[in-house]
């Protein structure tokens, strides 16, 4: 699968083909588009400038031309006139659209690849935004295909059928031969003492090659524009780009975020706050913003039972839920995203203790509303043979 989207992500063949096809009809077209409307104001007495499309004397002194079904023939013109402009104006918007012109023309996929990044932060598409650029490259591939390729496809032609087969009989004696070439040792990782006197290794940042085309003609992004406008939703497109590369943060990623999370002592209520998923979920934002966006469901599996979150009008109600407890029990966090009426990912469970008895030192450091990772993290000191040992 790897391998097909590494295909489709660095070949242009469907949106070349795609682009020949539209741009020859909208050339058709818009040639009988004209003919038509020619014709169109000729039955109705509609003189155009110069001589040539001026409209034809039918009566002097002598004869007189009479056309009885001259009121058919102008509806009948009107008419094709119309189709032929609706027919028109659909091949331009294929043509734009074969342009790869971001968020125009129906390439919001292109436009949305524009944004994404990986971990660290480094572009995971090469997308040229400059409009001028991308109508350059697009002209200089039309002559190319028109005028050029023909050319290099007849010459080829004729040096393949010229030489015969008893000239090349030979050739395989000039090939060299290949050179050995010597496995690669792969690097050792750095390893520095870490501060318990443990060696621990250095992490290699990974960096992410840019190519030197333009992904906005890539087959992969002109797949997915096509399906973003016939029958898949763009958040499942966003969702299985972000599946397709190991470095792209998923939604899966989204947890709880222990720091920002406050137990309120006071009214005996817990506010979860969940992490930031990324680019990914910026842009699921984006897209479902007219929707409300996403929203975060989630409950809390205690001792009495399930726990649902209390009402709220904030905005930030759906991704910060706010929930009923009881101090000295523990408690299960179950969450999901949803966006769209619909489950999009599915969050890892958090379980958190909430303490019978607030320390001193957590009531004269928060007060009342004390985040999580006060008394979600251990405040036993390490041991050498129980917690490094095992």
């Amino acid at each position: 699968m790897q391998l097909i989207l590494a295909q489709l992500k660095t070949g242009s063949i469907l949106t070349r083909q795609y682009a020949m096809y539209h741009g020859l009809g909208f050339l058709l077209d818009s040639s009988t588009l004209l003919l038509v409307s020619l014709y169109t104001l000729h039955y109705f007495d509609w003189s155009l400038p110069t001589s040539y499309f001026a409209v034809t004397r039918t009566e002097d002194e002598v004869t007189t031309c009479l056309m009885p079904n001259k009121h058919l023939y102008q509806w009948f013109g009107l008419v094709s006139t119309l189709v032929m402009a609706l027919k028109t104006f659909n091949r331009f918007l294929c043509v734009g659209f074969a342009a790869g012109l971001p968020g125009l023309f129906g390439r919001n996929m292109v436009l949305y690849a524009d944004e994404i990044v990986d971990r660290n932060e480094e572009k995971v598409y090469n997308i040229n935004n400059n409009v001028c650029s991308i109508l350059c490259h697009v002209t200089l591939a039309t002559c190319n295909h028109v005028f050029a390729m023909p050319i290099k496809r007849l010459r080829n032609y004729m040096n393949f059928y010229r030489n015969g087969l008893a000239e090349n009989k030979s050739a395989d004696d000039n090939i060299p031969a290949p050179h050995a070439v010597e496995p690669v040792v792969p690097a050792l990782v750095e390893q520095v003492a870490s501060g318990n006197g443990h060696a621990a290794p250095i992490v290699e940042k990974r960096i992410r090659q840019v190519p030197s085309f333009h992904h906005n003609w890539s087959d992969l992004l002109f797949v997915m524009d096509v399906m973003e406008d016939n029958a898949v939703e763009p958040c499942d497109i966003l969702i299985f780009i972000s599946k397709s590369d190991d470095l792209i943060s998923v939604l899966e990623d989204k947890k709880v975020d222990v720091q920002q999370s406050r137990l309120d002592v006071g009214t005996g209520t817990v506010n979860l706050v969940f992490t930031e998923a990324g680019i990914i979920e910026r842009l699921l934002d984006v897209e479902l913003y007219a929707n409300g966006g996403l929203s975060i469901l989630s409950w809390l599996e205690g001792p009495g039972g399930r726990l649902e979150a209390l009402p709220s009008e904030a905005a930030t109600g759906a991704k910060s839920p706010t929930f009923p407890i009881v101090m000295g029990a523990n408690y299960e966090v179950v969450s999901a995203v949803f966006g769209n009426g619909k489950m999009l990912a599915r969050l890892p469970n958090f379980t958190f203790n909430t303490p019978s008895e607030l320390k001193e030192r957590h009531k004269k450091k928060y007060g009342q509303t004390i985040p999580l990772v006060a008394f979600t993290k251990s405040d036993r000191p390490l041991s050498l043979t129980f917690d490094i040992g095992r």
